[in-house]
């Protein structure tokens, strides 16, 4: 179907919407109230999504960014936009540049890029191009409890706690408290996480959060000191 480009993408940007099979009309104000008389309407990302297939074999190098500035000035025009389908497409590159799902990338804070390495290597974190891309990053979700529980459960307690011995274990444990305190809302998240065999006891054992007793005097930010 003809689509009217919106007056704010260019000719970068129209050059792009071709390639990938869009059919565009561009013309002054007069010629697209006369195009919108027979049906044409003014792209969106849902019309970009049905070219999906099209838009993971053209995707390079060399028109990367034109698409995610196509897809964040869209987005910025219309704040009720979804990205739909194109959220589950392989159009969105990670930290090492391939390209996945946006629903399998995480955000987190740049400074704890190197730490967080050494623990969940393993979690595809969001290309720092992304950032870039203001309406587009709101996309992205943060590395969250959640997360990190499925990343211990996916590489074994013993493994896990083993990395806690090879990095800073006081560091480990924080980074969790920290990502369950912004979860607290969460009961079955944080009811899990107690659950999980790697608190460490006085000695070298580990225990489920609920079994381990605190000094009463000791500010439990999960409440469950005992």
């Amino acid at each position: 179907k003809l689509l009217l480009l919106p007056e704010f993408l260019t000719e970068e940007h129209a050059q792009f919407l071709t390639q990938i099979g869009m059919k565009l009309f561009k013309g002054d104000e007069s010629k697209r109230e006369i195009a919108e008389q027979f049906g044409a309407k003014e792209l969106t990302i849902s019309d970009i999504a049905l070219a999906k297939s099209r838009l993971e074999n053209a995707l390079d190098e060399s028109n990367h960014r034109v698409f995610l500035q196509i897809i964040d000035l869209l987005l910025k025009n219309d704040p009720g936009e979804r990205l739909g389908l194109l959220s589950e497409s392989r159009l969105w590159p990670d930290r090492t540049n391939q390209l996945l799902p946006l629903t399998t990338l995480r955000r987190i804070p740049p400074t704890d890029i190197e730490f967080f390495d050494s623990i969940f290597k393993e979690v595809h974190l969001s290309n720092s191009i992304l950032e870039e891309f203001t309406h587009l990053r709101r996309f992205i979700l943060d590395f969250s409890i959640i997360d990190a529980m499925k990343e211990i459960d996916r590489i074994g307690i013993p493994q896990f706690l083993k990395l806690t011995k090879e990095t800073s274990k006081i560091r480990i444990y924080d980074y969790l408290l920290l990502l369950a305190e912004k979860d607290l809302e969460d009961s079955e998240a944080i009811s899990a996480l107690k659950q999980l065999s790697i608190w460490p006891t006085g000695g070298e054992s580990y225990l489920p959060l609920t079994n381990i007793r605190i000094p009463g005097n000791y500010k439990d930010p999960l409440s469950t000191g005992a």
